[in-house]
C-alpha cells in the first residue's frame, strides 16, 4: 500500500545503533495512523521527508504491553518483482519461459513424427514383404524406403 508521510521525527537507537522515522502517514483512502516506526533499512530511508509517498506493509507486533506498528518494505514475489508487478525482469522471465514452452512443444511434435513414420514405415514393409523376418536385407531396403517416404509425405500431405 502507499503512504503519505504527514509527520516525522528521526530517532537514533544507541543500543541497536540503528536510526528510524517515528511518523504519522496516511493511505490512500484517508486513513491515519501514527507512531509507525520506519527503521533504516527501508528503502530510500535517507529520502523520506514530509509529503513524501512510500510503498509498504504496515506490520502490528505486540509486545508485552506495548504494540508496534512498522512498515515494511513490499514483499516480493519469488522472481525478484514485487508481487502483482511485472516489470522488466518478469517480462524477460515470460519470454524466457515461452521460449521453452515453445521448443518443448517443438521436440513433442519430432517424436510424434519420428514414431509415426517408423511405425507406418514398419507396418507396410511387414504387409509388402511378409514374414521374412527383421533380419531380412529385403525387409530392411523395404523398411528404409517407406520411412523416408512417409518423412517426405510428413510435410506435403498426400494428393
Amino acid at each position: 500500500m502507499i503512504y503519505e508521510i504527514l509527520t516525522l521525527e528521526k530517532v537514533h537507537i544507541a543500543s541497536l545503533n540503528k536510526d528510524k522515522l517515528d511518523c504519522t502517514v496516511k493511505d490512500l483512502i484517508g486513513v491515519v495512523t501514527e507512531k509507525v516506526s520506519v527503521w533504516q533499512d527501508f528503502p530510500d530511508f535517507e529520502t523520506i521527508t514530509f509529503n513524501s509517498k512510500v510503498e509498504g506493509d504496515i506490520v502490528t507486533k505486540t509486545n508485552g504491553q506495548y504494540t508496534n506498528l512498522t512498515l515494511y518494505p513490499p514483499r516480493k514475489a519469488k522472481t525478484g518483482v514485487p508481487s502483482g508487478y511485472m516489470g522488466a525482469g518478469g517480462a524477460k522471465l515470460m519470454e524466457k519461459k515461452m521460449a521453452g514452452i515453445e521448443k518443448s512443444q517443438d521436440r513433442k511434435e519430432e517424436g510424434i513424427k519420428h514414431s509415426s513414420c517408423i511405425r507406418m514405415a514398419h507396418e507396410t514393409a511387414l504387409a509388402q514383404v511378409g514374414g521374412l523376418g527383421f533380419n531380412s536385407e529385403e525387409f530392411k531396403t523395404t523398411f528404409a524406403y517407406w520411412h523416408n517416404f512417409y518423412q517426405g509425405k510428413w510435410e506435403e500431405p498426400f494428393n
